[in-house]
């Protein structure tokens, strides 16, 4: 009996999913936007300690990118993704060092804002997809979903800035 236990307890931890690795969020670098103009946004993803994420310009092909995508419509367009250089690391479970991002890894985005009529506020959505790894191995590939809410205003009303501290760290060229 004890053998049959043992076994169904290992039957049912393999089918257990990893803890949550990434936790992300989209934020503005402006409380709100015009209508027909372009944005400054960014995804801030927080790798929980002990693990990282592999990069999304890769050390090896056949490793899987971390990539931010979203869904196009006429109110929202994600023009431009901005990602951070890895840092290469060695690990145990690999000869050559690897491009990863460990602890808070901002990507810049930036948004074209549609026209709508008679919309005060229009969503962004998308997702976060990535591998996370340990030292010694990798989980599946996985995502977080992505969501913002942008608030329209008219042109007339000046936009006041946000997240100073997150938008400056990102090279907007």
């Amino acid at each position: 009996m004890g053998g049959v236990l043992a076994c169904l307890l290992a039957i049912s931890a393999l089918g257990q999913e990893p803890p949550q690795i990434v936790r992300a969020q989209l934020l503005m670098a402006t409380e709100g936007a015009h209508p027909g103009s372009r944005v400054r946004a960014a995804v801030i993803a927080q790798i929980a300690p002990g693990y990282h994420i592999n990069a999304h310009h890769l050390s090896l092909d056949y490793l899987i990118p971390t990539e931010a995508r979203f869904k196009s419509s006429p109110d929202a367009k994600v023009e431009k993704i901005i990602y951070p250089a890895g840092r290469l690391k060695r690990l145990a479970f690999s000869k050559t060092p690897l491009l990863v991002y460990e602890g808070k890894l901002p990507i810049g985005l930036v948004v074209r804002v549609g026209t709508p009529k008679g919309i005060s506020t229009i969503s962004l959505r998308g997702e976060l997809s990535y591998q996370a790894c340990n030292d010694r191995a990798c989980f599946a590939p996985s995502s977080v979903p992505l969501a913002l809410n942008i608030s329209l205003v008219p042109r007339k009303v000046p936009l006041r800035s946000t997240h100073a501290a997150v938008f400056s760290k990102i090279q907007f060229r």
